[in-house]
């Protein structure tokens, strides 16, 4: 499954008293619970997320594009050392592309967020 990530704003998390709330992936890539998020605690590891996504995201694109560079290339737009980069896991995405495909994509959003509609 997909890394678990809560991207939960101020009113989610129990109010809207100011507080800034960021993205958070807790060690065992669960998202914390309301209560943790209610206190302003934020268990992240973005050092982990970031050796993680280069093969996450491989295996999203084989599963979801079936290993497609001319699709991927259609689809986010970018070159073939890009894609083919993508799908060997030599790096992850970032930016756009990904914030793109969660935004339009229920099975992005189950796979990267773990949130299903």
């Amino acid at each position: 499954m997909g890394m678990a990530v809560a991207l939960s704003v101020a009113w989610d998390a129990g109010g809207l008293d100011g507080s800034s709330v960021s993205p958070s992936v807790d060690a065992d890539d669960h998202a914390p619970d309301r209560a943790d998020l209610a206190n302003g605690v934020f268990p992240a590891d973005l050092h982990g997320l970031r050796r993680r996504l280069p093969d996450e995201w491989a295996v999203f694109l084989k599963h979801h594009f079936n290993g497609d560079v001319r699709r991927i290339r259609a689809y986010f737009d970018c070159d073939e050392k890009t894609a083919r980069d993508w799908l060997h896991g030599k790096h992850g995405v970032n930016g756009a592309p990904l914030l793109m495909l969660v935004r339009e994509s229920e099975a992005a959003r189950a796979f990267f967020l773990g949130v299903t509609a």
